[in-house]
């Protein structure tokens, strides 16, 4: 009994005990510090749905699962939190569930406390999430299901210091919407499918189309088909298996679009749902599907929108189930899935192609398409899901900067450069500030701010500064510089940059950058300029201030020494103080202290065109390290181009004659300038005409700067009969460059009292008989040239073989002189001539007209005459070979050409004519075409001979065999005649060639034919005998006749017969006219008509005259053959 009583107690003592020392060891842990396993929550596990309502199922590639979700569909969250350890005292902790889109940010959250547990007790915290955003993407290659938003569940107990298992993440992906195609669920506002016939064109429903349903299936217990069990499908079909649902009104919402053909076909309202490509980024689809279908024929996914015209793919959209080749077995289901958005890309002329489906509006469903041939069961299709990525507003950035671990340091008035990098993680553009402050808040002066954001906003560099739309994906450049102030102590702040949503959104700060800033100890200087970079312009030797800054920018006083160079040479510079007052060095300013000066530059005297640039540096020799800063201060100076020129000449007046002797001016130009330049050169004033003045050039050469030098020539050619004024002209430079620029240089001319007188030359293009009575006169025009009227002496310079006088003026005691001429007017002088007996050739005669007012100035003119002979055209045979005398030719064979050269002689003088257009033809004759034939060749006929020149004609001779041998004698002698014609020469000139013919015998044909020719012979003499008869005659009876003739017809009878015995001489040379003789002319002068007769063109004719019985015109033709003796 006591022993059972004992039991009892002692297990109470136990359990007293254990407590106790269980308290002892929680107050040994608390004495240690908190923390360790005991103190440790952790999420044990996410599980998504429940018994009743789970998680849709997707099998992976891999046979794996993943669960899903779809749009607006609730689900039971159940997080389960455990508490590690062994402790038995209970202690709660705080349970956070997020959704976390995967972009980062939270979709909605909250927030649970778990009751007390005890070690290894866990507690599971339900949550009901109704996902409104898809997040979901399969892969239509591999079927496999990636994305999902994230449930994330945190434990948080302020003594838990193993935080690696504090937080649960999972995944799951949300579909767009999801069909088990168990039939058209027949209620309002609930999404389902319904069959339909469309037109192929596009249009709206013509009946309800062959889509039905049929019993089992992979999903849920019925799935659709497109034809009657056990029968094949419809030809020529278009029918529609749409998503859609019923309304109770024509008012379709915000979610769809009525179908007004197929609310008729089904007498109810259908509203077509629409899917907004706008509102996604991206979208599959997903069926299983079997069967087969025949050629031309196809079943598949479509989006189609406005009409639905199935030829156009911006309106039908479509994706036939055969790309997958899904199996044709009985119930073996086959997966096939479609990306709309590759096959949208390629349509032909988008203008942006990358842009999701072109960011349109569209209905979606499948397509059944049919033609009119064969047919066969068709398709079955189960289980339809729209997989897709929401397009959501809301955002996350990801921020990169270069800023260092440790922070930065820094002297004052340096700047420091933070780079960041920041990328929209969005799937729209987003507008986001960029904010900057340092914990000293002196340095955030908003009149002096330090710091400076620069992005791609142009217009705003201070805090916040908004950056303009940043594109889903893009990525941006964000540089903060912070200047720290001159003269700042030594000091550790703290800068921070942050980003934050200004967009609709308004979701709050994006990203934060903190590091550590430290000024260090540093001499230091500024040394700036508000000028430009092209600081001045100078012209050379000009002087300019350029308004410089120097500051003391380190944190320790010190002492400047400020030097300037030069990239010229010649070039100076002072710093002065505002007044003007030199400035020497050193310059001592304390830390931060500020100032300004004037930099005074005075440019090279021979300063050319261009840019010199110099430097201002600052050193400062007392500090004893290098100065941290701008110590160099850089400018440029602009020297323009000096334009100046000038002219000169060592004599600027001129006093000269009116007499044509040129003056000639030489001046000098000097370009003055400092660039090389070049001058246009011109005349001015009213007088450059009346003076004639002239340049030797419009332009000079380019002359160098600087005293670069040329010379300027005028001439003067002092005009006859300028009248005796003071004239001058201008002589300008122009720069070719600016002809703004010019210089004007005077040169005045004093024209004197100036006598001048032009005698006009005479010449005449006939030719004059010598010793010929007739007397010509010729008329010399006199002008005075001088500027005062003047009167002038004449005299003549007569030729030998001339014989002239002056007319007029008449000579008065032996001087002729004409009457007053007035400046400018001319005068004529007459002379009337002759030329004596024996004259002969080109004779000139001089008259020579001097000035009365001043006796060293004359002028002399001349006339120059033909005297004799004009010329004329000779024509001279060659000798040919074997032959010693000229045109003498023997011909001994027939039928041979034999051709005989001939040179014809140009011998007109170049006075009368320059050339002269010769024809060349042969006289006719009985006494030679009935042995030969003669030509001349073509290009002979008719030429262009010039002046004492010649050119060689060929005459062709050919004779007849019957010729030859029927010639009267062994040889037979011919003569015949070549003559030239011209249109200068009044005569023909011939020539007379002689042909020898060299008789030719025939074969011997035997004694009948020697006899013959024997009779032929005697008949000849008979004939010619008879023929002497007749003649003797007829010749006495001619006699008797003339001797009665009375003696005036005896000597026309006389003159007939001397023209014919010419005619027969000379051939086809045209008679001369028979013309009246005249006297011998009188040795004294005599007035000769007011027209020259006109000029022998025959030789000189001889002292004695012309022979007895000749007229001029028959002397003209044949007077040279005369002096030949040949007459």
């Amino acid at each position: 009994m006591t022993m059972r009583r004992s039991i009892p107690m002692f297990l109470i003592a136990l359990m007293v005990f254990q407590t106790a020392s269980l308290l002892v060891v929680d107050s040994a842990e608390a004495t240690s510090g908190r923390g360790g396993q005991n103190d440790d929550f952790f999420v044990d596990k996410i599980t998504i749905g429940n018994v009743s309502d789970p998680a849709h199922m997707w099998v992976q590639s891999d046979q794996s699962t993943v669960d899903y979700l779809v749009m607006g569909q609730e689900v039971e969250v159940a997080v389960r939190v455990k508490l590690g350890g062994s402790s038995l005292t209970g202690k709660s902790a705080e349970v956070l569930v997020e959704i976390v889109h995967p972009i980062g940010f939270v979709v909605e959250s909250s927030n649970f406390t778990t009751p007390d547990l005890l070690a290894g007790q866990s507690h599971e915290v339900n949550y009901l999430w109704t996902p409104m955003i898809a997040h979901s993407i399969l892969n239509t290659s591999t079927n496999d299901l990636t994305g999902g938003l994230v449930v994330r569940a945190t434990v948080l107990y302020s003594a838990d210091d193993r935080n690696e298992n504090d937080m649960l993440e999972q995944a799951v992906p949300v579909a767009i919407m999801k069909d088990k195609f168990d039939g058209t669920t027949v209620a309002y506002d609930s999404p389902t499918f319904l069959s339909g016939r469309y037109p192929v064109d596009g249009g709206d429903a013509t009946d309800v189309g062959s889509w039905q349903t049929d019993t089992g299936g992979p999903e849920g217990t019925d799935h659709w088909r497109h034809s009657n069990p056990g029968a094949d499908y419809p030809s020529g079909a278009h029918d529609r298996l749409v998503n859609a649902y019923f309304s109770q009104s024509q008012q379709c919402g915000a979610q769809g679009q009525l179908d007004s053909g197929l609310s008729f076909a089904y007498q109810i309202y259908i509203c077509r749902k629409t899917f907004f490509a706008g509102e996604f980024i991206s979208t599959q689809f997903y069926a299983q599907t079997w069967g087969s279908l025949a050629a031309g024929d196809n079943v598949g996914f479509e989006l189609w929108r406005g009409s639905g015209n199935y030829n156009s793919k911006m309106e039908s959209l479509v994706w036939n189930f055969s790309n997958a080749a899904p199996s044709p077995a009985s119930g073996q289901w086959s997966n096939v899935s479609w990306d709309p958005q590759v096959d949208w890309a390629q349509i032909p002329g988008l203008a942006n192609p990358d842009l999701f489906l072109g960011g349109n509006s569209y209905s979606i469903g499948l397509l059944f398409h049919s033609d009119n041939f064969g047919a066969s069961e068709g398709m079955h299709v189960d289980d339809f899901i729209q997989f897709g990525v929401s397009k959501v507003a809301d955002f996350t950035l990801d921020v990169d900067c270069d800023n260092p671990e440790a922070g930065y340091s820094s002297p004052p008035s340096n700047t420091v450069v933070l780079h960041c990098l920041v990328t929209n993680n969005g799937y729209s553009g987003a507008t986001v500030s960029v904010y900057s402050n340092v914990t000293n808040l002196t340095w955030m002066d908003p009149a002096f701010p330090s710091i400076r954001i620069e992005t791609s906003n142009p217009n705003d560099f201070f805090s916040p500064v908004i950056i303009p739309s940043i594109g889903a994906g893009e990525t941006v450049d964000v540089y903060v510089n912070i200047t720290i102030p001159a003269g700042a102590d030594v000091q550790q702040q703290t800068w921070q940059v942050w980003f934050q949503d200004s967009g609709g959104t308004n979701s709050g700060e994006k990203g934060r950058v903190s590091m550590n800033l430290a000024v260090t100890d540093q001499y230091g200087v500024s040394l700036t300029s508000q000028t430009p970079l092209l600081a001045d312009t100078l012209l050379p030797g000009e002087s300019g201030n350029i308004p410089i800054r120097l500051q003391n920018v380190g944190n320790r006083d010190a002492s400047y020494n400020l030097v300037t160079t030069f990239s010229e040479d010649g070039w100076s510079a002072l710093v002065e103080n505002d007044t003007g007052v030199v400035i020497p060095n050193p310059i001592v300013l304390e830390k931060g202290e500020v100032v300004n000066l004037f930099l005074n530059v005075t440019a090279d005297s021979l300063a050319t065109p261009g840019t010199v640039n110099f430097n201002l540096r600052a050193t400062c020799p007392s500090c004893g390290s290098a100065l941290f800063g701008a110590d160099v201060l850089g400018r440029n100076i602009e020297v323009p181009v000096l334009r100046e020129v000038s002219i000169s000449a060592d004599q600027n007046t001129y006093q000269s004659a009116a007499d044509g002797v040129t003056e000639t001016v030489y001046m000098t130009l000097l370009n003055l300038g400092n660039n090389d330049e070049q001058y246009d050169l011109s005349l001015g004033g009213p007088h450059q005409y009346i003076l004639g003045a002239t340049l030797a050039g419009d332009t000079t050469a380019v002359l160098d700067a600087w005293d670069g030098e040329t010379t300027v020539i005028m001439t003067l050619p002092m005009p006859v009969g300028l009248a005796p004024n003071p004239y001058y002209v201008d002589v300008i430079a122009t720069n070719v460059e600016d002809p703004s620029v010019a210089v004007s240089y005077r040169i005045n001319v004093v024209i004197l009292d100036t006598a001048a007188v032009s005698v006009s030359d005479e010449s005449s293009d006939q030719s004059f008989l010598p010793g010929s009575s007739d007397e010509t006169d010729r008329s010399f025009e006199i002008t005075n040239y001088g500027n005062n009227e003047d009167r002038f002496t004449i005299t003549l310079d007569v030729p030998e073989g001339m014989i002239a006088t002056l007319i007029d003026p008449a000579p008065i005691n032996g001087v002729a002189t004409t009457p007053v001429i007035a400046s400018g007017e001319s005068w004529p002088a007459t002379v009337r001539f002759s030329f004596a007996q024996g004259s002969g050739g080109v004779l000139t005669l001089g008259l020579t007209a001097t000035s009365v007012s001043d006796p060293t100035v004359s002028d002399t003119g001349e006339a120059t005459y033909e005297v004799g002979s004009r010329g004329n055209i000779l024509l001279i045979p060659s000798v040919m070979d074997d032959e010693t005398v000229p045109g003498y030719i023997t011909v001994e064979e027939s039928d041979f050409i034999y051709k005989m050269d001939i040179e014809v002689q140009n011998k007109l003088s170049p006075l009368v004519a320059e050339e002269q257009y010769i024809t060349i033809d042969k006289v006719d004759d009985e006494e030679w075409t009935k042995y030969i034939k003669i030509r001349i060749d073509s290009n002979d006929l008719a030429f262009s001979l010039e002046s004492d020149s010649s050119r060689i004609i060929t005459v062709e001779i050919e004779a007849t065999e019957a010729a030859l041998i029927n010639l009267p004698s062994d040889t037979v002698t011919i003569n015949y005649t070549i003559y030239a014609m011209s249109e200068t020469v009044a005569d023909a000139p011939t020539t007379q060639l002689t042909v020898v013919l060299q008789k030719q015998t025939a074969d011997d044909d035997g004694d009948g034919a020697a006899s013959e020719d024997d009779g032929e012979l005697v008949k000849n003499i008979v004939l010619w005998a008879g023929f002497l008869l007749v003649v003797g005659v007829l010749g006495f009876m001619t006699f008797k006749i003339v001797t009665t003739i009375e003696k005036e017809d005896d000597l026309d009878d006389w003159d007939d017969m001397y023209q014919d015995s010419l005619s027969a001489t000379y051939g086809a040379v045209a008679a001369a006219p028979t013309v009246p003789m005249s006297a011998p002319p009188s040795p004294e002068p005599v007035v000769a008509p007011s027209v020259a007769s006109p000029a022998s063109a025959g030789p000189p004719l001889p002292p004695e005259g012309l022979p007895a019985g000749w007229t001029m015109e028959q002397w003209e033709h044949y007077g040279q053959k005369y002096l030949d003796g040949e007459m």
